[in-house]
């Protein structure tokens, strides 16, 4: 699978890494600016699923998403526990026909 962003934020990366892999990803590096992005690798058995649901499996030898961006970005995620801010509805009504 590729990864390609053309003069992207790394805050925009983070952002579709957390997609990837169903988790919030949150740009830590302190690196500013736009910047080319291009990374190869090879889904792990949950983003393969997610990603491709028929299961169909893959004859590659690249390296898993992990091992990818330190390899070809030199970027490393993280995990860590925070606070995350979230929306709750606690009633909805359908609109009335005025």
């Amino acid at each position: 699978m590729q990864l390609q962003g053309l003069g992207i934020p790394l805050s925009q990366l983070a952002r579709a890494l957390g997609n990837m892999l169903a988790r919030r990803a949150a740009d830590d590096t302190g690196i500013s600016g736009n910047y080319d992005v291009s990374l190869e690798y090879a889904p792990d058995e949950d983003l393969l699923k997610r990603v491709m649901p028929d299961g169909q499996p893959l004859d590659n030898a690249a390296p898993f998403l992990f091992t990818a961006l330190q390899e070809q970005l030199g970027l490393r995620l993280e995990s860590h526990k925070g606070l995350v801010e979230v929306f709750v509805v606690e009633h909805a009504e359908l609109l009335s026909e005025n």
